[in-house]
């Protein structure tokens, strides 16, 4: 995942058994915790907050972005049930058909019912 010249990822363990993980974004000169990027319920996705008094440049900024692009990218691969055309075989989660006989066909292969 992306880090650079100035902050790194550090994974975090919760207390209390929580099931999303918890990351410590930490300065690589001085080891200083900057901010945290946990779980946010409320919008079904991985968050920055910081604290007090903390500020980043662009590249730090966008160093942040990515890897909570790719935290949320994981997690919903692990959380999506994967659904397959019965006709072509192919991963159908944004493109699920349903027939009136309870097929599962797609729009990826242009297949009717038969």
């Amino acid at each position: 995942m992306t880090e650079n010249k100035f902050i790194r990822f550090e994974k975090m363990e919760w207390s209390g058994g929580h099931v999303t993980e918890l990351w410590a974004v930490v300065s690589r000169s001085s080891k200083a915790h900057l901010a945290l990027i946990l779980w946010y319920g409320l919008w079904r996705q991985y968050v920055l907050s910081t604290f007090e008094d903390v500020v980043f440049n662009t590249g730090c900024l966008k160093s942040i972005t990515e890897f909570i692009e790719e935290l949320n990218r994981l997690h919903k691969t692990k959380t999506t049930k994967r659904v397959y055309c019965e006709v072509c075989g192919a991963e159908c989660t944004n493109n699920i058909v349903k027939s009136d006989s309870g097929r599962v066909l797609c729009n990826v292969c242009g297949v009717q019912e038969l």
